[in-house]
């Protein structure tokens, strides 16, 4: 993408209240959800776009070049709504049949507005992930649509240092600077 000056989405898929789904039906009703979610995602999705199973109940998205912040939220809305109309039937840890409901919430980050690196392009996915949790669930967010507070965390990087790579370097050498044997938070 930078070779060609193209621009890419990265995205974090997150379910909704996947710890209750376990709750519920037990971690064979928790895999059939994952493998739901991963069909709707991969479904929902241009073949030569990546879905991948981050860990736990988190799918990490790459939504391929050439693709725009507006391709990127229609694609993601695409995905929740899909999500959210998939009906499925799952066995509960007495033995009875339960109809079950998924839903899930996208955080988004564009390169290279957002970050430059992956890791600069993940934190700001999760930021936006984090805030459609925090704000009802069953969302899409992406970093640029991020209130001003929030966007310190992200995009304010960029007014900081001017290039968001720079305020990675700034923590990592501020990392460095702890004394050694000191753990932040532990005594």
């Amino acid at each position: 993408a930078k070779r060609e000056s193209q621009t890419f989405a990265m995205v974090i898929a997150d379910i909704d209240d996947f710890k209750k789904f376990n709750n519920r039906y037990g971690y064979e009703g928790g895999n059939q959800v994952l493998a739901t979610a991963a069909q709707v995602l991969r479904n929902g999705l241009r073949p030569f776009d990546t879905v991948a199973r981050w860990g736990g109940e988190e799918f990490g998205l790459i939504l391929t070049p050439p693709v725009t912040l507006e391709h990127a939220q229609t694609a993601c809305e695409r995905l929740r709504n899909a999500a959210a109309l998939s009906r499925f039937t799952l066995t509960g840890l007495e033995g009875e049949s339960l109809s079950a409901q998924l839903t899930i919430s996208l955080g988004g980050a564009m390169y290279p507005a957002d970050g430059q690196s992956a890791k600069g392009l993940w934190r700001a996915a999760n930021a936006a992930l984090v805030h459609a949790k925090q704000t009802g669930k069953n969302k899409v967010v992406f970093a640029s649509e991020l209130p001003p507070d929030e966007e310190n965390e992200t995009r304010g990087k960029k007014r900081r240092g001017g290039n968001p790579d720079q305020y990675e370097r700034f923590l990592h050498n501020k990392r460095k600077k702890k004394k050694p044997g000191k753990t932040p938070g532990l005594f």
